[in-house]
C-alpha cells in the first residue's frame, strides 16, 4: 500500500519509516527542507517538500494514497493549531483511506493500571489533543486510529536522555523529581511495529496504547530464596527475587533493576545482587520508577549507583509544563494492541538500555 508518512526523519518516523519498508509497503514522505529530502531518497522513500499546515498539499497527498501514519509535530505553541489544520486536511482529502495519528499517554494522567478507557486527565502541555483525538476518531469516511505512546526510548535516542545527562551533585545524579514515580516506557523500534499492525488491522475508532513490557504473565525464568535470572509474581519482570537477590526485581508488581525501601540497582536484600526488590517495579520492565533509571545511569556514569531526588516543585519550575508531564506516575501494559492487534513487543526495556550502555552520553 502506498502511505503518506509524516515525521519520517524524526525519532518514531524513522523507525516507522522502516518498519513499514520491511513490511512490503510504499513510502511517500512530507519533509520540510531539501537535506531531510535527500535523507529519506536515500532510504527508497519518495519525499515531497512542504508543511503539514499547508492544507491544499497535505489535501492532495491524502487522496493520492491508501492511507496517512502521522507523527510530525511542531513540539512547542503551535502544536494544537497545527495538528487540527493538518487532521482537518486529511479527512478533506482522504477516501476510505486509514488515518493513523500519535498522540500519547500523557493524556490520562497518573495511573496503576493505565488502559485505553481509562478517562482523561491530562497535564496542561497535551490538554489540547482531546478535542482533535475525539474529533477524528468520530469521523466518517476513514478508518481512524490512534496511538499513545508511553516515553519512547532505544537507540540511546528520546526522553531517557535526560535522565543520563542529569546534573551531578556531591558524587550523585539528580533524579527528575522524587523518583517515586513510574514512566510507562516503549521501545521506539517495538512501537514503529505497533503503527504497521494499527494501519493493516485496526478497526476505525480503535485506540491503543503503546506501552511495552510481559504484562500479567510474569517475565523470564524463576525467583525464589536464592534468587537468580527471571521474575516473580503476578507481573514480574527480568530478575531474581528472595534473601540473596539476583539480577532485576521481583515482587508483585516486579520489573528490572532496584526497588522497595532497601532496593535499589547494586543490591536488596541481605547479601543483595545487582538490582532490587520489593514492590514497587515496573509492568514486565516497561513501568519503572525514575529512580530505577536514575541508579542504573548512575552506575554507567561511575557514581556507584548513588542518587539524589530533586523536588517536585523544583522539576516543575526547571523544566515547566514539560517537567510537570515527567512527574505523572504511570504503569500500564498494552495488552489492548496484543490481544487485538498480535503485536508483540521484543526488544530490551530501557533499565536493561541504560545498564548496556545505550544512554552513556
Amino acid at each position: 500500500m502506498d502511505i503518506l508518512l509524516t515525521g519520517a526523519t524524526g525519532y518514531i518516523g524513522s523507525a516507522v519509516r522502516a518498519a513499514l519498508a520491511a513490511a512490503g509497503h510504499t513510502v511517500t514522505a512530507l519533509v520540510r527542507s531539501d537535506e531531510a529530502a535527500d535523507r529519506v531518497a536515500a532510504a527508497g522513500v519518495q519525499p515531497v517538500i512542504g508543511d503539514m499546515v499547508d492544507a491544499e498539499l497535505v489535501r492532495g497527498l491524502a487522496g493520492k494514497s491508501d492511507g496517512v501514519i502521522h507523527t510530525a509535530s511542531p513540539g512547542d505553541a503551535t502544536s494544537a493549531e497545527a495538528e487540527a489544520a493538518f487532521a482537518d486536511a486529511v479527512l478533506a482529502g482522504i477516501n476510505d483511506g486509514v488515518f493513523v495519528r500519535t498522540g500519547g499517554v500523557w493524556v490520562h494522567g497518573s495511573g496503576v493500571a493505565l488502559t485505553e478507557e481509562t478517562p482523561r486527565n491530562a497535564p496542561p502541555i497535551v490538554a489540547w489533543r482531546e478535542e482533535i483525538d475525539r474529533r477524528v476518531l468520530a469521523a466518517s469516511g476513514v478508518r481512524a486510529v490512534l496511538i499513545e505512546p508511553g516515553v519512547v526510548y532505544g537507540h540511546g535516542g528520546g526522553i531517557p536522555r535526560l535522565v543520563a545527562g542529569a546534573r551531578q551533585a556531591g558524587g550523585a545524579l539528580t533524579l527528575i523529581g522524587d523518583g517515586t514515580q513510574h514512566w510507562a516506557t516503549v521501545h521506539v523500534d517495538d512501537l514503529a511495529e505497533l503503527y504497521v499492525a494499527a494501519f493493516e488491522r485496526a478497526g476505525h475508532g480503535e485506540v491503543f496504547l503503546g506501552v511495552g513490557g510481559a504484562g500479567p504473565t510474569g517475565g523470564v525464568g524463576g525467583a525464589g530464596p536464592t534468587g537468580g535470572v527471571g521474575g516473580a509474581g503476578p507481573t514480574g519482570g527480568v530478575g531474581g527475587a528472595g534473601p540473596t537477590g539476583g539480577v532485576g526485581g521481583a515482587g508483585p508488581t516486579g520489573g528490572v533493576g532496584g526497588a522497595g525501601p532497601t532496593g535499589g540497582v547494586g543490591g536488596a536484600g541481605p547479601t543483595g545482587g545487582v538490582g532490587g526488590a520489593g514492590p514497587t517495579g515496573g509492568v514486565g520492565g516497561a513501568n519503572p520508577t525514575t529512580r530505577e533509571l536514575g541508579e542504573a545511569a548512575s552506575l554507567r556514569l561511575g557514581l556507584g549507583g548513588r542518587v539524589v531526588p530533586e523536588d517536585p516543585a523544583a522539576t516543575v519550575e526547571r523544566l515547566g509544563e514539560f517537567g510537570r508531564a515527567l512527574l505523572l506516575d504511570q504503569q500500564a501494559d498494552g495488552g489492548k494492541a496484543r490481544r487485538m492487534l498480535g503485536w508483540r513487543p521484543s526488544r530490551p526495556s530501557l533499565l536493561e538500555e541504560i545498564a548496556a550502555g545505550g544512554y552513556d552520553l
